[in-house]
C-alpha cells in the first residue's frame, strides 16, 4: 500500500526526532569531538568517524554559493557569514551525516564496490561526451588534493547515510496512530475571557485590619510602600 502524504510526513518527523535523540546522546557520552581538539586533516569526529577538512571546505563552498544566489550578492561579507551562521550550520549538517554513517555501521549496512563505482560513474562532472572519463576523474581529484581512495570512501559513507535515513524515514505508521493525530489536529478549544478593572474588583475583596497591620509591620513591605509612594508621588 502506498503511503499517504500524512504518513510520509509523520514518518519523517519520527526519523528526525529519533536522530536528534541519538545526536544528543552521542554529544553527552563523549562520542562527539569538537573542531578545536581535532588535527589539521579533520574538523570534527563522531564515534571515531572524522569530518574531513576537504568535506568541510567542499560543503562550505557549496553553501556560500547558494547563499550568494539567494541574497543576490557577488560575495558574502563577514557579517552575513556570522548572521546566517553559515560555518556552524555546515559543520552541524556534516556531523549529522557522519552520525548516520555510524548508525549504518552498527546496523551492518555495507555498500558494495559495484554500488560505489556506479555512484561515481553517474556523477556528471566526471563525464566526457556523456561517458565516464577515468582520466578526467583522476585529474579533478588531484586538482582538489584528493586521492581516489579518499573519494571512494567518502562516496561509500554517503551511500551508508542515505540508506539508513531511508530506513528510518520508512518507519511504519499504524492507521490508528494517524487517526489519533488527525483527531488532535482538528480539535479546537473555545476560550471565553473577561476583563475586570482593579477598582471594581476591590469592592468585592475585604481585607481584615489585622492583615493590613501585619503587612505594614514587615520591613520588606515598608520598602515596597516607600518605593511605590516615590514612584506615584508626581500623580498625587
Amino acid at each position: 500500500m502506498v503511503k499517504s502524504s500524512y504518513q510520509k510526513k509523520t514518518a519523517s518527523i519520527i526519523a528526525s526526532v529519533f536522530i536528534g535523540f541519538i545526536i544528543l546522546s552521542f554529544m553527552f557520552s563523549g562520542y562527539y569531538t569538537e573542531m578545536s581538539s581535532m588535527g589539521p586533516e579533520s574538523v570534527a569526529s563522531v564515534a571515531g568517524v572524522p569530518v574531513k577538512m576537504f568535506e568541510y571546505k567542499q560543503a562550505l563552498a557549496y553553501r556560500m554559493e547558494m547563499m550568494k544566489k539567494i541574497l543576490r550578492v557577488p560575495e558574502l561579507t563577514t557579517q552575513q557569514m556570522e548572521q546566517f551562521k553559515i560555518k556552524d550550520n555546515v559543520l552541524e549538517e556534516l556531523i549529522n551525516q557522519k552520525l548516520l554513517v555510524v548508525l549504518a555501521e552498527k546496523m551492518g549496512v555495507a555498500p558494495t564496490d559495484q554500488e560505489v563505482a556506479y555512484e561515481i560513474q553517474s556523477q556528471p562532472y566526471f563525464k566526457t561526451a556523456g561517458q565516464f572519463d577515468l582520466g578526467l576523474y583522476k585529474m579533478l581529484l588531484q586538482q582538489n588534493g584528493l586521492s581516489p581512495a579518499d573519494y571512494e570512501l567518502n562516496i561509500k559513507e554517503n551511500i551508508k547515510g542515505r540508506t539508513v535515513f531511508s530506513m528510518l524515514n520508512n518507519v511504519p505508521v499504524s492507521s490508528k496512530y494517524i487517526k489519533e493525530r488527525l483527531k488532535m489536529k482538528n480539535n479546537t478549544v473555545k476560550v471565553s475571557a473577561i476583563q475586570i478593572k482593579k477598582d471594581t474588583l476591590q469592592k468585592f475583596i475585604d481585607v481584615p485590619d489585622s492583615e493590613i497591620k501585619k503587612f505594614m509591620q514587615d520591613s520588606g513591605s515598608q520598602k515596597k510602600m516607600e518605593a511605590y509612594f516615590i514612584t506615584r508621588k508626581p500623580e498625587l
